[in-house]
């Protein structure tokens, strides 16, 4: 997959993709000005190589690093962040308490608008599905952990997403009986069929997520047991959703309309990597309709903005960290309006389902609402997934 060339805001650096030393020193909160200096003198030597790293990540974890405490630290994954602003669900009872507080924390901000997300595994970060594969490919070919390996920045990112929407015209997937579809339109479709995207799903229904962090999972034909901890999200999308903005003519753009155009480039950028959008698709879609679906897209995170990395005072992430645990600029809060809870703009908050509580929230859950497995896929894809669970479908040799 090519990777074309420089954009705006970024700088040129070793073959694989990182600036030789940082995975040492972005861990490193007391990191020496000899060590700063070093690392700007490997990026500008290794300028004019392949791969690309966003320079604004760069320089704001070395400021960061030069101001930063003095410990040093590993870099903290998702579940680590999570569970400095996260709720804990160990019961229905705690559920309905978290499900009243939210009532309020909706009361308390008039104007809110919220989408939800629902994971089965708690400790995911909050990426779509382009992303993370990238990520994980970029891993493997480089023999590291995930940890261990950059994640992709917002040229990669789109780089990826051209080859993609390349082949799905080759595949004749762009057009439909009424004609071209609009490229969110595409990439909608594609979403729902599980390729790969820059889209993340979300629903403006609490129990669709909820049924979604603590659905069953199957392997080889038998259902396991409820180990992991599920994981509810959250989001506010205020202002944020395209069908009310003038950007609601993204719907028909023929063309990806987040590419910056050359004499706004930079501008552009500032508020793409900075601000999340929603978009509600028409629900012609039997399963959105059905979840309720919508969308939530926005550019990788950028340096000039910074992300709580708690409720207290100057806990900052590194850049490398907030993109390890989201792929869109989403800052997480606490529901209490005293450490953060009243503040707009991109506010995420989380609850964290114990996995010994899932059992009886899925019984619940559909007393209360109904939600099955083949209403919420009502569709022939849904039904080749999911309609026969208890049946293998490896070889089992």
């Amino acid at each position: 997959m090519g990777s074309g060339p420089s954009s705006a805001g970024e700088i040129q650096c070793g073959g694989d993709g990182l600036v030789p030393g940082r995975p040492r020193f972005l861990a490193a909160e007391g990191a020496s000005a000899t060590e700063i200096r070093g690392s700007n003198r490997k990026v500008r030597r290794d300028r004019g190589k392949s791969d690309t790293v966003d320079a604004e990540a760069v320089l704001s974890d070395i400021v960061r690093l030069a101001v930063g405490r003095s410990n040093l630290r590993s870099m903290r994954e998702p579940k680590e962040i999570y569970s400095a602003f996260e709720r804990e669900i160990n019961d229905a009872i705690q559920l309905q308490e978290a499900i009243d507080e939210l009532f309020r924390l909706r009361l308390s901000k008039p104007n809110a608008l919220f989408v939800y997300r629902g994971a089965e595994d708690a400790d995911f970060g909050f990426h779509s599905s382009l992303y993370r594969r990238l990520w994980w490919t970029r891993a493997t070919q480089l023999g590291r952990k995930v940890v261990d390996t950059p994640p992709p920045t917002e040229a990669q990112l789109s780089a990826a997403e051209h080859e993609i929407l390349v082949a799905a015209h080759r595949w004749g997937l762009h057009d439909a009986e009424r004609g071209r579809l609009s490229v969110l339109r595409q990439l909608a479709i594609l979403q729902h069929n599980h390729a790969p995207t820059r889209l993340i799903d979300v629903s403006f229904s609490l129990w669709v997520a909820l049924w979604f962090a603590v659905q069953v999972s199957w392997d080889k034909g038998k259902e396991l047991p409820d180990t992991k901890d599920g994981r509810i999200f959250i989001i506010d999308v205020r202002g944020r959703l395209i069908n009310e903005l003038d950007e609601r003519v993204w719907e028909d753009a023929l063309r990806r309309p987040w590419l910056a155009d050359a004499g706004d480039k930079k501008n552009w950028m500032e508020d793409w990597t900075l601000r999340t959008r929603a978009w509600s698709p028409t629900p012609q879609d039997r399963r959105i309709a059905a979840q309720q679906g919508a969308f939530l897209l926005g550019g990788v995170p950028a340096g000039r903005l910074q992300y709580a990395a708690s409720s207290r005072k100057d806990d900052w992430l590194t850049m490398r960290e907030t993109r390890g645990y989201t792929s869109v600029p989403l800052r997480f809060h606490k529901f209490d309006p005293k450490t953060g809870g009243a503040i707009a703009g991109n506010a995420v908050y989380t609850w964290k389902i114990a996995a010994k509580a899932k059992s009886a929230l899925r019984k619940r859950l559909q007393q209360i609402s109904g939600l099955t497995t083949e209403r919420m896929y009502p569709d022939v894809a849904g039904f080749g997934r999911f309609a026969t669970p208890n049946l293998v479908d490896t070889f089992p040799g």
